[in-house]
């Protein structure tokens, strides 16, 4: 049974810094359409870090590094299976991002039709 390493994202949401750090490198956007495309076919799909590392054609420890950052963010959460860590998209990962990304776009918006 696997055991979980993080806290619930719900608890307490990520500060916008940390948001945009995580999806400001187009390594992590690429690791997030990994586990965005692996929920579509398989919803809670969960991948490890050496799958991750493969997919994504980094090493390893590239990948552990960037699978932190995303947790820290909130985008995924992470398991325990015996030796291995298993990552997985976090249910309000959609949620938060168009949480935030909304006023700023409203804002973008309403600059733009003062133009």
């Amino acid at each position: 049974m696997p055991t979980m390493m993080t806290a619930d994202p719900k608890d307490a949401p990520a500060p916008l810094p940390a948001v945009f750090r995580a999806l400001a490198h187009a390594e992590r956007l690429h690791i997030m359409s990994l586990f965005v495309a692996a929920n579509a076919h398989d919803p809670g799909a969960c991948l490890s870090i050496t799958q991750v590392a493969e997919l994504a054609e980094v090493s390893r420890f590239c990948a552990s590094r960037h699978l932190a950052i995303l947790r820290e963010a909130g985008f995924l959460t992470a398991q325990r299976d015996g030796n291995f860590a298993l990552h997985a998209l976090s249910p309000v990962a959609p949620d938060q991002i168009d949480e935030w990304i909304s006023p700023l776009l409203e804002t973008t918006e309403r600059l733009h039709a003062r133009l």
